[in-house]
């Protein structure tokens, strides 16, 4: 578990690819699927949260933001 302050981008983010910051990294959040496509012309310049809906809730990918 990561205790960190978020918050929402703005729309000038948003138009970067970017949906929201946790602490003062921003982040793109996708969908697992996302990952799994290789031929995506989308660029995301930023570090990307991955989640997969599962039975009992969410699943949440981080790894890139934890070093």
């Amino acid at each position: 578990m990561i205790n960190a302050k978020y918050q929402m981008a703005q729309p000038g983010d948003e138009a970067k690819g970017i949906d929201g910051y946790i602490g003062t990294i921003p982040v793109s959040i996708k969908p697992e699927m996302y990952r799994l496509k290789q031929a995506l012309s989308e660029s995301i310049d930023v570090v990307i949260v991955y989640y997969a809906k599962t039975k009992g809730g969410i699943r949440i990918d981080m790894s890139q933001l934890i070093h």
